[in-house]
């Protein structure tokens, strides 16, 4: 996750989250199945303006199911504000090469 403040002011990030939604309705209503915040070493951290911060976390088995189901985000909460800044985490790709390739010789 990469954040970077577009605003005029500086502002501290002071958690990393990271939650479960089952369908939209449940995101609507900001009830998820899941919740829990991202221990970060890093955190809390002053974002100047323009300024960039980058967030990871590791997956457990029930992470790595929401994610492939594309049920899984990931936000921070700043300073600033009282809403928590949420993006989608995409699915992970599928795997499009061939098996094996063969070169073949003219």
């Amino acid at each position: 996750m990469t954040v970077i403040n577009r605003g005029d002011e500086p502002t501290i990030l002071t958690h990393m989250v990271a939650y479960v939604f089952p369908s939209w309705w449940r995101k609507y209503r900001q009830k998820p199945d899941h919740a829990g915040i991202v221990n970060s070493p890093n955190i809390p951290f002053k974002l100047d303006i323009n300024g960039h911060w980058m967030g990871q976390m590791l997956y457990n088995d029930r992470l790595s199911t929401a994610r492939s189901k594309g049920d899984l985000y990931v936000g921070v909460i700043a300073s600033h504000s009282d809403r928590t800044h949420l993006i989608r985490v995409p699915r992970p790709k599928k795997d499009t090469a061939p098996k094996e390739q063969i070169a073949r010789g003219a």
